[in-house]
């Protein structure tokens, strides 16, 4: 089975650990909020997704932050945040501090952390929608009555990116190097073996 049941234990006690991605438990994932989601203690699934973010509708984005909050998953710090894991979970989660900037995140901690995962052929859960450009991409609503307009890059005149969207366009990179798959079914990035 493509979702092996977690089992963790604490005093002599066997625990399930599960996930379930839908309201029953009080989270609501942007996308694919059906699926069960479950952690591996001897080989941890990541998860990915948007942290936080308000569309142009003003629909609030909070998949990574509901992950966080729901798995009481504890910020790590610079050291060991490439291979910390919590109850079967890989969650990039630093404390503010570390942030600067997009940029300086994307390049110094979230993309190492991506690198590591797929050297380690990490299952990667993908918690939001892979196929929404609001999510993927940076832009700015001028006024209730226009359309979204994306940011473009000065140097590049290409869209510019979102943390999430970076992380998108890297595992899709990876699938076209026959490293990964995406399974839809399951919103994974699995490893190819």
């Amino acid at each position: 089975m493509i979702l092996p049941l977690t089992r963790a234990y604490a005093n002599n006690t066997q625990y399930d650990v599960v996930v379930k991605c839908n309201d029953t438990l009080n989270i609501k994932f942007s996308w694919n909020n059906e699926r069960y989601v479950v952690g591996g203690v001897s080989k941890p699934v990541a998860l990915i997704g948007v942290y936080s973010k308000i569309t142009s509708t003003k629909d609030t984005i909070k998949d990574i932050y509901n992950s966080i909050s729901y798995l009481n998953f504890p910020a790590v710090d610079t050291i060991d945040f490439r291979e910390h894991s919590y109850k079967g979970f890989k969650i990039l989660n630093l404390d503010s501090e570390f942030y600067q900037n997009d940029e300086q995140f994307w390049r110094q901690y979230n993309l190492p952390w991506l690198e590591s995962l797929t050297q380690n052929k990490t299952t990667i859960y993908v918690l939001s929608s892979i196929n929404t450009d609001q999510l993927k991409y940076q832009f700015i609503k001028i006024s209730e009555n226009t359309a979204v307009v994306f940011k473009y890059s000065d140097l590049t005149y290409q869209l510019m990116r979102t943390g999430f969207g970076k992380e998108i366009e890297y595992m899709e990179d990876k699938v076209r190097k026959g490293v990964y798959r995406w399974d839809e079914t399951h919103g994974a990035f699995l490893p190819v073996n």
